[in-house]
């Protein structure tokens, strides 16, 4: 493979200024090349050439999950947050950036008049609160959990809001919402990531 015309930052004796590399297991030249019969061409376009970045510290599964949740911030119309959640395919349906701007202080009966069919789990923008559906509480098996975390309404029954829940939450989600990890991966590699 000939990638044309890329800056290589760092490249100790290498060539000034735009040059072109030719890759093989390895990289075999570097410099002014002919293209070979056959050989496959990217075109740098003036962009530098990087190694391959290796990051064995990545949150795939925050990213993946970010990427397939709905975007519940306050700078959305609440209606069409609403449509977004109900929309989502799947069994668990996941948002994310919640703010109270948006429709208050949520309860799972809030959220059960948005989607109450299936399990819901919304997250505070602040990452310290999760506020799920009544349908959620059921999977999750709440009601019978006894932790400071989860908040009790008056009747003593959850509430659907919980705080600093994210290890115990996702040991009960994990097996029914897992996150694809193809398109992120996909996405990644693009960069370069690997």
């Amino acid at each position: 493979m000939l990638i044309r015309n890329v800056e290589i930052p760092g490249f100790a004796g290498g060539p000034p200024g735009l040059t072109n590399v030719r890759l093989g297991a390895r990289i075999e030249a570097v410099g002014d090349l002919e293209l070979q019969p056959g050989e496959r061409v990217v075109e740098g376009d003036g962009g530098a050439l990087l190694p391959g970045l290796h990051d064995h510290h990545i949150h795939m599964f925050s990213l993946a999950a970010a990427r397939a949740s709905v975007d519940c911030g306050p700078d959305r119309v609440l209606e069409q947050v609403v449509a977004d959640l109900r929309a989502v395919d799947g069994e668990w349906v996941r948002g994310i950036n919640y703010h109270e701007s948006l429709a208050g202080d949520l309860t799972a009966a809030d959220i059960d008049t948005w989607v109450p069919d299936r399990p819901v789990r919304i997250q505070h923008r602040s990452g310290i609160v999760w506020y799920l559906n009544s349908a959620a509480l059921a999977e999750v098996g709440a009601r019978a959990a006894d932790l400071p975390g989860i908040e009790r309404g008056a009747d003593g029954a959850p509430n659907g809001r919980f705080f600093r829940m994210d290890h115990w939450l996702g040991h009960r989600v994990a097996s029914k919402a897992q996150p694809d990890l193809s398109t992120v991966s996909a996405e990644l590699a693009r960069y370069g990531v690997t």
